[in-house]
């Protein structure tokens, strides 16, 4: 082979190396550009509740619509006033009537027609100690045959959503670290983040409802436990829950 044959030979194989080298460059650079990571940043934290939602529910049966209407009214009078002696302001205390044919009437038509009457009491207060003391021993105030048919007490946070916004930024952070830690164990280095899953929440944030609660029920628990200790424990356990968030995030290496 003379040798102008071999230089041409070898030209073209260095091309086609360079060509190659190119090619591989290529696309390991596209490859290495479009790594990922994608880590979870998760927060907890103890939230005090400071608002109270108590619900009170009386009802009467009866075939005199009137006469159950007027002891009613004659309740709400009374029922107020104890609410009111006990601390609970006027601004706090809705009241409102309601009135329908009891479901279990009988079905022999020429029976009189039975009327359920009844009217709630909704208490909106930030007096949290106040509500959980008087919830348990509403009856006991009250005396008499008030038909009492619920009593219900649920309690929140006013700044939900305040709360929400530092959770979702704590859990970025710590997602953020995570990926910083992961960087360092990989020996790569974060370029940006792709992709946000916005933040998910669980937990108790509305706090759970404490129907049928008994103080004296939680003092039986154990024989330690003081009568007074078990009030405080159970108003600590309706006022105070954990809420945690989460939060995804894909971040770009290089």
């Amino acid at each position: 082979m003379n040798n102008s044959k071999v230089a041409t030979v070898l030209l073209g194989g260095i091309l086609i190396a360079i060509a190659g080298i190119s090619f591989l460059n290529e696309k390991n650079k596209h490859s290495h550009g479009n790594r990922c990571i994608c880590v979870e940043g998760t927060v907890e934290r103890e939230i005090v509740a400071d608002t109270a939602d108590w619900t009170l529910c009386f009802e009467h049966i009866g075939t005199d619509q009137q006469a159950i209407e007027q002891k009613n009214a004659e309740e709400k009078v009374a029922v107020n006033k104890v609410l009111i002696d006990q601390g609970i302001s006027q601004e706090e205390i809705e009241m409102y009537n309601y009135i329908k044919e009891d479901y279990l009437r009988q079905r022999d038509n020429n029976s009189p027609v039975k009327y359920r009457v009844g009217y709630y009491v909704r208490i909106k207060t930030d007096k949290l100690n106040l509500v959980t003391a008087l919830k348990n021993n509403i009856s006991k105030l009250l005396g008499g045959n008030y038909g009492l048919i619920k009593n219900s007490l649920k309690v929140s946070c006013s700044n939900q959503e305040t709360i929400n916004r530092e959770l979702a930024r704590l859990a970025a952070e710590n997602a953020m670290e995570r990926a910083k830690d992961l960087t360092k164990f990989l020996n790569v280095k974060l370029k940006k983040i792709v992709t946000i899953e916005a933040p998910n929440f669980w937990g108790q944030s509305s706090f759970p409802e404490a129907e049928g609660m008994m103080l004296n029920d939680i003092g039986m628990l154990s024989k330690t436990v003081t009568a007074n200790q078990a009030e405080d424990n159970a108003s600590e356990a309706m006022t105070k829950q954990k809420m945690h968030a989460s939060i995804r995030m894909k971040i770009a290496i290089k």
